[in-house]
């Protein structure tokens, strides 16, 4: 097995471990991607001095994903453990075959992304009403985002990088109005969608890519197997 396939696997795992957190608490402690950068250096290493023209480029390249990462943290679309999480992967393993893993990981991602919100939406919906099950947000009363556990996860659209305590947030934009209606959104576990694109990436890598660019005749950019 290659270097680099060794160092995308040991992210992975860890990936893996920090979607798990973020499922369960919508939270992943900061300091894990610094306890995991440890053992994870000298993979780095190895893949940067087995290539290390490929290996700078592809870094390069997945930083500019984490910096439009960081552009929406700031406006309140991303939160910042996702963009840690990016910058993890950017450094540690990015390195892929037509494009960096990141890249790949972030398009994978896109599935089940989608797929959550569609749930998500289904649970607030109880119906299957095209336009609520597809909607980005929904105007909801604040007593019922308190008592709802459909909605456990809920938050002010917007809101999502401040450090305030959840219902904080809620009762300031209300005014402590429980009767009051907030526009919100659900929460998503970014981190663990994007952990399921890299084990994607690591079982299949670009082959979808590959196929995509064959259908459109393009496949004299790339060799497919």
């Amino acid at each position: 097995m290659e270097v680099h396939s060794v160092a995308l696997a040991y992210v992975t795992l860890v990936m893996l471990y920090a979607g798990i957190s973020d499922i369960r608490t919508r939270e992943v402690d900061p300091r894990l991607w610094l306890a995991a950068s440890i053992p994870g250096a000298p993979l780095a290493l190895l893949t940067a001095l087995s290539d290390s023209l490929t290996y700078i480029l592809s870094m390069l390249l997945s930083l500019l994903v984490v910096a439009v990462a960081y552009v929406l943290y700031r406006f309140c679309i991303m939160g910042g453990a996702d963009v840690l999480a990016m910058l993890f992967v950017a450094v540690m393993s990015p390195v892929g075959t037509i494009f960096p893993s990141l890249y790949l990981a972030v398009i994978y991602s896109a599935a089940p992304s989608v797929l959550a919100q569609v749930y998500y939406n289904y649970r607030f919906c109880r119906s299957l009403s095209l336009g609520c099950i597809f909607a980005i947000s929904h105007e909801v009363e604040v007593k019922r985002l308190l008592e709802d556990p459909a909605l456990r996860w809920w938050g002010v659209s917007g809101e999502s990088c401040r450090e305030e305590d959840p219902r904080e947030i809620l009762m300031r934009v209300s005014g402590g109005d429980l009767a009051a209606k907030v526009r919100v959104s659900p929460g998503h576990p970014y981190i663990a969608y994007l952990a399921i694109g890299l084990l994607l990436v690591l079982l299949i890598g670009d082959m979808p890519i590959r196929l995509v660019l064959k259908a459109l005749g393009y496949s004299h950019f790339v060799s497919l197997p």
